[in-house]
């Protein structure tokens, strides 16, 4: 599955009103869309309240995509709503059972 930016947009406003209540403030939220060889996503906050959040810009499947793309809301999420450094600890266990026990989605 190839990832277009536009497409990208759409996803994250769409699981940013399903998972997240529309609690995360997407206009500060970098989306890119990279070539990545080690990795299928990132979320960096950088400098003035501004996050980066890359992902891959082709996926084996639509699952996978989704999966990639509701982590790194996660971690959007740790940092404007926890006040945390992106993380995979107490916070991220948390909102991942909740979207997993609710959604049927692996995060």
């Amino acid at each position: 599955m190839k990832v277009y930016q536009h497409e990208l947009m759409g996803f994250a406003d769409i699981y940013n009103a399903n998972f997240f209540s529309n609690m995360l403030d997407l206009w500060t939220v970098d989306l890119q869309i990279e070539e990545l060889d080690t990795e299928v996503g990132y979320c960096i906050p950088e400098d003035g309240g501004t996050i980066t959040l890359g992902i891959a810009n082709e996926f084996d499947s639509y699952a996978v995509f989704e999966s990639t793309l509701v982590h790194e809301l996660v971690h959007v999420w740790q940092i404007q709503c926890m006040d945390e450094q992106p993380n995979h600890g107490w916070s991220f266990d948390k909102m991942k059972t909740y979207i997993s026990g609710k959604y049927f989605i692996e995060v």
